[in-house]
C-alpha cells in the first residue's frame, strides 16, 4: 500500500506544526524549490522527476542503505519508480514504510553497459578474423584477443571469425578487467553503471597490479568524489612508449564524458538490476 506524503519545501515551522503529522514529508533544506527524484537511490543517478514545492507524493518503499546525502543513506522509492532522499524528507513517526527489495547480484557488474563495450570496440585493433602474430610474436584474433596456440584452436569458434564472435570474446576477456576493479574499489564506493563502464575501459589492457595502485583508486578509496577523481586522474594515462598517444588521450576524453553520464542503473558495490517492494 502507497504511503501519502506532501513534499513541502522551505515550510516555516509554525506552519509545519499546524498541518496533519501523517500527511508530511517536509524537505530539510529551506534553499531547495523542488525535489529532484532519480532513477537509483544514489546521488549519481540520472534524475527521472522533479517535484514542485507543495506536491502530495506516493512512497512505495525506503533503501536503507542508499548513497550518502549529509548524513543519511536512506531513501524513498515513489510511485513514479525513483528515488529522493530522505535528507529532503521529514517523514512522520508512526507512519511506516515498507523496505524495497533488491533484486540484484551480490558483486559488482561483470561487463560494462552498451555504451562501455561500444568505447572498447571503437579502441580495439580492427577485426581480425584468423590467428595472426602481433608485434611479440604472440596469436592474435578478433578484437586484439590473444590466444594460447598460434592457431588459436582452443578458441570455441569458426574461422573466418565474424564480429558477434569477436564481440563475446571481447567482453569475456574484458571481465578480467572489470574483476580486477571490483577487488580493489572500496565496497563503500558507489559508481553507476556508466561511471563502471568507463572504469572497465581504462582497465581493459592495463596490468591489474597498475589499476591496484593508481592513484585513481587510492582517492575513489579515500571517498573523494568519484567525478573529480576521474577527471583528474584518467587523462593522466596517456603515454605509451615514453611519449603521450593521440589515440589514448581520445580515449581517456570519451571515457571521462561516459563517466560524467548519469547512469540508470548501480554497477558497484552491486550490480543492481531494479528494486521492487518487498513481499
Amino acid at each position: 500500500m502507497l504511503s501519502k506524503y506532501t513534499a513541502v519545501i522551505a515550510i516555516p515551522l509554525l506552519l509545519l506544526q499546524m498541518l496533519p503529522a501523517a500527511a508530511i514529508a517536509a524537505a530539510q533544506d529551506p534553499e531547495l524549490t523542488h525535489l529532484k527524484c532519480r532513477s537509483l537511490p544514489n546521488a549519481i543517478g540520472l534524475v527521472t522527476k522533479i517535484y514542485a514545492d507543495r506536491v502530495i507524493v506516493d512512497v512505495e518503499c525506503q533503501v536503507a542503505d542508499g548513497g550518502h546525502v549529509g548524513n543519511t543513506t536512506l531513501w524513498h522509492r515513489t510511485a513514479d519508480h525513483c528515488y529522493v532522499s530522505d535528507k529532503y524528507f521529514q517523514v512522520p513517526a508512526g507512519q511506516p514504510i515498507a523496505s524495497c527489495q533488491q533484486t540484484d547480484s551480490a558483486v559488482s557488474c561483470q561487463l560494462p553497459n552498451s555504451a562501455g563495450v561500444t568505447l572498447i570496440e571503437r579502441y580495439s585493433e580492427p577485426l581480425i578474423t584468423h590467428a595472426r602474430p602481433d608485434i611479440t610474436g604472440t596469436a592474435t584474433i578478433g578484437f586484439g584477443h590473444r590466444c594460447v596456440s598460434q592457431d588459436c584452436n582452443e578458441v570455441p569458434v569458426q574461422f573466418p571469425l565474424r564480429r558477434p564472435q569477436a564481440l563475446a570474446l571481447l567482453l569475456n576477456d574484458v571481465r578480467s578487467a572489470t574483476g580486477c576493479l571490483r577487488e580493489a574499489i572500496s565496497g563503500s564506493v558507489s559508481l553507476g553503471d556508466n561511471q563502471w563502464s568507463a572504469l572497465a575501459s581504462w582497465a581493459y589492457g592495463i596490468d591489474c597490479s597498475m589499476v591496484s595502485s593508481s592513484r585513481l583508486i587510492a582517492r575513489l578509496n579515500a571517498g573523494e568524489p568519484p567525478a573529480t577523481v576521474a577527471a583528474a586522474e584518467l587523462p593522466r594515462w596517456v603515454v605509451k612508449n615514453g611519449i603521450i598517444d593521440s589515440n589514448l588521450s581520445s580515449r581517456r576524453a570519451e571515457e571521462v564524458a561516459l563517466f560524467q553520464t548519469p547512469s540508470t542503473k548501480l554497477a558497484h558495490p552491486k550490480c543492481a538490476s531494479f528494486f521492487r517492494m518487498a513481499e
